[in-house]
């Protein structure tokens, strides 16, 4: 698993990041979709990473730089191609942070602290982990890798429980929605 605490972040300071607003959205919309606001890419890309990203905003953090999503119509709420997508929302070109989870990962890596252990150092070290800064609101991605090192991300999800019991952190997400998931 690899450990994003935005919330600690130099580039958007602490007070401007509400963790608890960022899981209560995640809470709101974690088996639907905020196409009002968002596009609903669970059709071709998997929506996962535009869920983190719309957490994020919720919780306070703004747009910048490339990392934001702008609706200019109705006509594809659920886009099922680019050319749809292009049509019915404005990101960053070629490749967008706010819905690419590579992306994402290359945008908010240098401006966060970040923590990475291999499945197996979690699940025996979890208690300590457990017990380090980290918190609901911040942001998980679940990579592939060789030999502790990892080679890209593969999922992202953001915590928004605790199980104190099992020193375990609860995560929701899209693609596959989930609330309160185990990590």
């Amino acid at each position: 698993a690899f450990f994003e605490s935005l919330n600690n972040s130099e580039a958007v300071p602490l007070a401007t990041y509400n963790p608890l607003a960022a899981r209560d959205y995640a809470y709101q919309w974690y088996n639907s979709f905020n196409t009002a606001s968002y596009p609903n890419l669970e059709a071709n890309w998997g929506d996962c990473t535009n869920f983190v990203s719309q957490c994020l905003k919720a919780g306070g953090y703004t747009f910048r730089d490339n990392w934001y999503v702008y609706k200019k119509n109705n006509v594809y709420p659920r886009p099922e191609n680019s050319t749809q997508l292009d049509y019915s929302w404005t990101l960053a070109q070629p490749k967008s942070p706010w819905i690419s989870l590579d992306e994402f990962c290359g945008y908010w890596y240098p401006r966060v602290r970040k923590y990475q252990w291999s499945k197996q150092t979690y699940q025996t070290r979890h208690d300590e982990i457990y017990s380090m800064d980290i918190g609901i609101g911040d942001v998980v991605i679940l990579c592939s890798g060789v030999s502790g090192v990892m080679t890209f991300g593969k999922h992202a999800m953001i915590i928004t429980a605790y199980d104190s019991a099992g020193k375990d952190f609860k995560l929701s997400g899209h693609t596959n929605p989930r609330k309160d998931y185990a990590l």
